[in-house]
C-alpha cells in the first residue's frame, strides 16, 4: 500500500508581496491581454488554506465588486491599478465529485465572455 504524500503549506507574509503580485499579473496582461483566474482548490479539508492564503492575498489588492454586468462576482483589482484581471473561485470537488464531470459546464458559462474575449 502506498503511503499519501501531502504538502506542508507555509504561507509567508511579507512587504514585498504586494509588489510582486501587481507585477506578476501586470505582466501577464502586457503579454497575454485580459486574465482570467480560477482557484479550483477545496473549500474544506487540507486544502483550505490554500484557498484562504490565495483570497486574502487578492482581498488586499482589490475588493470584491458588483459593478461589472459580465463578472458580478469577481475581484476588482483596481487598487493595484491592474485592470483586466477578474478572479473565479470554482468549487471543483463539490460540483464535480463522484465523477460528475458534465458540472465543469457550470465554471465555463461562468467565464464564458472571459473565453470568447480571451481566446
Amino acid at each position: 500500500m502506498l503511503a499519501r504524500f501531502r504538502f506542508l503549506f507555509i504561507f509567508l507574509r511579507s512587504s514585498q508581496q504586494l509588489a510582486a503580485t501587481k507585477k506578476h499579473l501586470t505582466d501577464l496582461v502586457k503579454l497575454y491581454g485580459e486574465q482570467t483566474l480560477v482557484n479550483l482548490v477545496d473549500h474544506k479539508g487540507y486544502e483550505r488554506p490554500v484557498k484562504e492564503a490565495y483570497e486574502k492575498s487578492f482581498s488586499q489588492v482589490g475588493t470584491r465588486t458588483q459593478t461589472s454586468h459580465r463578472h458580478p462576482k469577481t475581484l476588482s483589482l483596481c487598487q493595484l491599478e491592474v485592470p483586466k484581471v477578474q478572479y473565479e473561485y470554482f468549487d471543483f470537488h463539490t460540483e464535480c465529485g463522484h465523477m460528475r464531470w458534465d458540472r465543469i459546464s457550470v465554471l465555463l458559462d461562468k467565464i464564458k465572455d472571459d473565453i470568447e474575449v480571451q481566446g
